[in-house]
């Protein structure tokens, strides 16, 4: 008794010192861990303060609650004039357009940088910051939320509520997820060109079927480029640049004179990634940060209005940028707004994997749909499959003739049937495995009870192991490893996942250490003795299921800090 009470006292003190140990593993790797994002990224990164985050605080939360009481439609994207973070959408709980993320499907990247907007196919993220009342059309974007207190309202968005500094704008052209448009957009090549206003006109003629140009760009006299600190070598009319020889504090301006009334877009593509300003009239639009090119909208302007893009330039560089500037044909925009808005699709039932809908056709087309393909979406038409276009090599649509018709998108990703199927019979093989290895745990034997817990269960090791002992494995004899009489091993309930693991790992590595000693020896085993190997090793695997899955419980009195765990008999 007392041989087996200071083992019993060596074996806690053991434990306790595994505990100690692993809480201050875990405590390391931990701080090794944030030491090292630390280095990484704090200090390349700029931060986000808490006092506004998100941004706009509770008046954002009022204006995304407003619309989503007012809303009756069942799905329909919105969006902030000037992005907090990539994902403001998934930050501020609501449908959006930009995305950051490592799964982003490149064909939208390629489609959005396309339209207009941040993105790079490259890159895993595409930013949207408001572009083009054209680009919109495409993107089921009806609302927008200002968060600076400015007013955005105007011809193509109107305001319908505001609260504190947060205004809520709804798009006058909104097109839902699915119109009805001109079987010619899916033959458009989307990636053809560069220069983004071009291809805005060619996106709205093939889509509308109107041969005129709807943005019309300001070139000529009506744009000037000035150097202020820097050396402008050479100066296109198309908005392109060379620059060097930069001062401290150097920038080069842009001016644009409206020639009439028009909506107003300009697109930047500056290599350096330059802060840049925008105003009308002396008064700022936006003052930001470019990383990649891209559209950005200005706003309604009047006959003399001038647009300024101010990019400021660092000490000593060098490079090219190139600025361009347009101004949109309204009343050509409202007659194609009128077209696809003509036909549209009713959605009757929505969900993250099904989509359905009617759609009353007033002529033959191509019904567009801002649902980008990734291999999984089947589209049915009046209840048959049928074969889906891509539109810019990613947006579903399909042909339809006039008349109603229902439309159905669903989802069917067949890896997801086939790792189910995987899943559900790993789990039938290993149930059957530790069913089978563990079935003497499961019974009564000459009246003994095994008492299974969520703690540690592993098989003792073998007695030719070099780190066996009698002291450390109470009951272990030299006779096959056990006595008769099944001997009480407790262990402590408490243990943390770290310390589990540590100990496993250790029984794991002292077992493996004396089969292969013991094989070495002896290479013919009887097939008792291999089935007993076998049931050994898989002990420590079922284990850390047991200990992950399977809650740690007490048993006896609530001061108990130890539970039983008998060894079965071999």
């Amino acid at each position: 008794e007392d041989t087996a009470g200071e083992a019993l006292a060596q074996l806690r003190y053991r434990q306790s010192t595994y505990r100690v140990h692993s809480r201050w593993a875990v405590l390391g790797i931990a701080v090794l861990e944030l030491a090292a994002n630390l280095l990484s990224f704090g200090l390349y990164f700029p931060g986000t303060g808490v006092s506004n985050y998100p941004k706009g605080t509770e008046a954002s939360a009022s204006m995304i609650r407003y619309m989503k009481e007012r809303e009756k439609e069942l799905f329909y994207r919105a969006e902030t004039t000037h992005s907090q973070t990539l994902n403001d959408d998934a930050l501020n709980g609501y449908n959006g357009i930009s995305a950051f993320t490592s799964s982003a499907n490149v064909k939208v990247t390629e489609f959005m940088k396309a339209l207009g907007y941040g993105a790079k196919n490259t890159y895993n993220r595409y930013c949207f910051e408001e572009s083009s009342p054209v680009a919109n059309l495409f993107l089921d974007l009806k609302y927008m939320i200002e968060r600076d207190d400015r007013d955005r309202s105007g011809s193509m968005f109107e305001e319908v509520h505001h609260y504190d500094k947060v205004h809520l704008l709804k798009n006058r052209a909104y097109l839902p997820l699915g119109f009805l448009a001109e079987k010619s957009l899916a033959d458009l090549d989307f990636f053809a060109g560069d220069d983004s206003f071009d291809f805005q006109n060619q996106l709205f003629s093939a889509a509308t079927g109107l041969a005129a140009d709807v943005f019309e760009p300001i070139v000529g006299s009506h744009m000037t480029v000035l150097g202020n600190g820097t050396e402008v070598t050479e100066n296109q009319t198309q908005g392109k640049v060379s620059y060097s020889k930069c001062e401290k504090g150097a920038y080069v301006s842009y001016f644009f004179t409206a020639d009439r009334e028009g909506f107003a877009c300009i697109h930047l593509d500056l290599p350096k990634r330059n802060d840049f300003v925008v105003s009308v009239n002396g008064v700022d639009v936006y003052r930001e940060t470019i990383s990649l090119p891209q559209m950005l909208a200005v706003g309604d302007l009047t006959a003399g209005d001038t647009v300024e893009v101010r990019v400021l330039c660092d000490e000593d560089e060098t490079s090219t940028m190139t600025v361009t500037a347009a101004l949109l044909r309204e009343d050509l925009f409202t007659w194609g707004y009128s077209i696809l808005s003509a036909s549209t699709l009713d959605i009757t039932s929505f969900s993250q994997t099904r989509v359905e809908g009617t759609v009353t056709c007033d002529r033959d087309g191509l019904l567009y749909t801002s649902v980008p393909q990734n291999g999984n979406w089947h589209i049915y038409v009046d209840g048959t499959e049928a074969e889906p276009k891509l539109v810019g090599n990613c947006m579903i649509s399909v042909e339809l003739t006039q008349g109603e018709h229902t439309v159905q998108l669903r989802y069917k990703n067949q890896a997801f049937s086939l790792g189910c199927k995987v899943s559900l019979l790993s789990a039938l093989i290993f149930g059957g495995i530790s069913w089978y290895a563990y079935r003497p745990f499961l019974t009564l034997s000459q009246g003994k009870v095994f008492y299974l817990s969520a703690s540690v269960m592993v098989p003792p090791p073998s007695t030719r192991s070099p780190w066996y002992s009698t002291t450390a494995w109470p009951g272990v004899t030299a006779r096959r490893g056990l006595s008769n009489s099944t001997r009480a091993i407790p262990f402590s309930s408490g243990y943390t996942l770290a310390g589990v693991s540590v100990w496993l790992w250790r029984i794991l590595a002292v077992q493996l250490w004396g089969d292969l000693k013991e094989s070495k020896g002896n290479q013919f085993q009887s097939s008792a003795r291999r089935a007993e190997e076998k049931r050994a090793l898989l002990g420590p695997t079922v284990t850390v299921l047991a200990a992950i899955s399977l809650p740690q419980t007490y048993t006896g009195s609530p001061r108990a800090r130890f539970r039983p765990l008998r060894w079965p008999m071999v």
